[in-house]
């Protein structure tokens, strides 16, 4: 995973949506996934996700860690880590054990770390607003 300093080449993506694919809807798996494309609607998986340079995600994500090199409007909750490569755009809060922000990145909203991160944590500090 991402928290392990894993290169993202050896992650094993079991999920691809390639470019021109555009997905509206929630979307909810247990392996890792890679975006090309564009979703929207929530992000949910166990695994790790990638957004690539011509990815778009219009939703919250939940997840084990997230490789940003595209584009997300929403807000990014995950057990591991964060990384915002240098091309990357993120309109939203992070909610993380780490955050990586590479020179050039985007970056718009508030972070938030602990050292347990959990979905469900984001949700009920949420429910008290």
């Amino acid at each position: 995973m991402l928290g392990k300093k894993q290169p993202i080449d050896k992650v094993q993506i079991h999920t691809i949506i390639g470019p021109g694919t555009k997905i509206e809807g929630k979307i909810s798996t247990k392996d890792s996934i890679r975006i090309d494309g564009e979703v929207e609607g929530e992000l949910k998986t166990e695994g790790h996700i990638v957004i690539g340079k011509s990815g778009k995600v219009t939703g919250d994500i939940h997840s084990a860690s997230v490789t940003l090199e595209g584009t997300v409007e929403g807000n990014i909750t995950v057990t591991d880590g964060v990384h915002l490569v240098s091309s990357s755009n993120l309109t939203g809060d992070i909610r993380s054990t780490s955050i990586e922000i590479e020179q050039g990145a985007i970056f718009n909203g508030k972070s938030s770390m602990s050292q347990h991160t959990t979905p469900e944590s984001s949700k009920t500090k949420n429910k008290d607003k």
